[in-house]
């Protein structure tokens, strides 16, 4: 009987049980279609066979028999990595940690990512309904990324598209960005900047910028650190106002 994995193990594309983006080889090696064509060239890279469709199990027959939930990644250099789509793609920065991008496909990581920031920030926060958060990560101007440790989260960071009016280009602005106390000083926040930059780049985005508060010394030594460029800039808050009667 099949396994049926859970995700491409080069890309670590979702692949439900009832996906037909689904390939695997006779040892059931599973990846999704595009890593197979545009990757692999067809050929599993663990046995040397061919990979073919996953048969879908009927529905009656996997209440029965369910799909395993043993999630196979092997990251398997740039290739794989430009394969993905946008939404949900993984990179490898570091040994154990990945660096998931947002998107539609992946909403309840970012649900979750959203909740760590917030307690990061020890701020309150609620659910976001999903007409909301679908609308969110799916607007194109959205910058959203996820650093996680096996399935734990451990750091985000969001941002969003400016569009310039002196001339016709685009700037990124960071929002947020969070990680764990317990994981920090690892590199994570460095990986997640390093991934906004390499995707706002490929987008043809021009400068990334991030606020910072003048007391937090160590945001302000970590931005330095990565080679920013300091602004004598400060924020004005106006709060918003009620429609009128």
């Amino acid at each position: 009987m099949l396994a049926l994995h859970p995700g491409c193990e080069c890309c670590d594309r979702d692949l439900p049980a009832e996906s037909t983006d689904a390939v695997i080889c006779s040892f059931e090696c599973t990846f999704c279609r595009s890593c197979a064509a545009d990757v692999l060239g067809g050929r599993c890279p663990n046995c040397g066979g061919e990979l073919v469709a996953r048969p879908r199990r009927p529905a009656d027959r996997l209440a029965k028999f369910p799909a395993s939930t043993e999630r196979i990644f092997k990251a398997r250099g740039a290739g794989c990595r430009e394969a993905a789509d946008a939404d949900g793609e993984t990179t490898v920065t570091q040994p154990g940690l990945q660096i998931v991008r947002l998107g539609p496909r992946v909403r309840d990581l970012a649900q979750a990512t959203f909740f760590m920031m917030s307690e990061v920030f020890e701020e309150t926060s609620e659910r976001l309904g999903e007409a909301y958060l679908e609308r969110l990560l799916s607007r194109d101007g959205f910058w959203g990324y996820a650093a996680r440790c096996g399935d734990v989260v451990v750091g985000g960071l969001t941002a969003h598209t400016l569009p310039m009016t002196r001339d016709a280009s685009d700037e990124i602005f960071i929002y947020d960005i969070a990680v764990r106390a317990s994981h920090q000083r690892q590199g994570i926040g460095r990986a997640l900047i390093a991934a906004l930059r390499d995707a706002a780049g490929a987008a043809g985005a021009g400068d990334v910028f991030v606020p910072a508060d003048d007391e937090d010394t160590e945001a302000l030594d970590f931005y330095r650190a990565l080679g920013a460029d300091a602004s004598p800039v400060t924020f004005f808050t106006f709060p918003g106002r009620a429609p009128p009667a």
